[in-house]
């Protein structure tokens, strides 16, 4: 599956033989993802991909999809911690630099944070929900640069006509 931000490339692809012409569709309007299959020779070769992005790249087990077939990424916020520092080697295969766009008190205890990934902050936006007392702790606040480390993500069947 290729997916490209703009008309160029496929062009180019179909016309080089990389592609079917008849698989070539526009499929979203607005910021895109790139999601490549590729085989991760750490564990024996089980198909991993890499979706690129503003602002960085993540790791997710690939199913098997067909092409043209709509997928989006989906990460919880309950999957995605913030630190200070970037850790050493962790089972956490996504660590983004990121910056906090704005926080959101849930209730009493727990609270909903905006980072936005890439060190200058301009890249694609996730959510990371965590307790108050980790967010005090660690003297988070919004516009300082930090680490999101996302513990799982999820390649899940798209849905829906691309908006126009």
């Amino acid at each position: 599956m290729f997916l490209s931000a703009d008309d160029e490339r496929p062009r180019q692809a179909v016309e080089r033989g990389f592609a079917v012409p008849e698989s070539r569709f526009t499929y979203a309007v607005g910021k895109l993802v790139l999601w490549s299959r590729v085989k991760d020779v750490t564990d024996g070769g089980a198909p991993y991909g890499t979706a690129a992005f503003d602002g960085g790249r993540l790791i997710a087990p690939a199913p098997p999809a067909t092409i043209g077939e709509k997928r989006r990424i989906r990460i919880l916020a309950s999957d995605v911690s913030l630190a200070r520092d970037k850790r050493g080697r962790s089972s956490i295969l996504n660590v983004l630099p990121s910056r906090i766009v704005t926080m959101k008190p849930l209730d009493a205890y727990e609270i909903l944070a905006v980072v936005a990934a890439g060190e200058n902050g301009e890249g694609a936006k996730t959510l990371s929900r965590m307790t108050l007392k980790s967010w005090a702790e660690l003297g988070l606040a919004p516009g300082q640069n930090v680490f999101a480390q996302v513990k799982y993500v999820t390649l899940d069947a798209g849905r829906g006509p691309p908006e126009e």
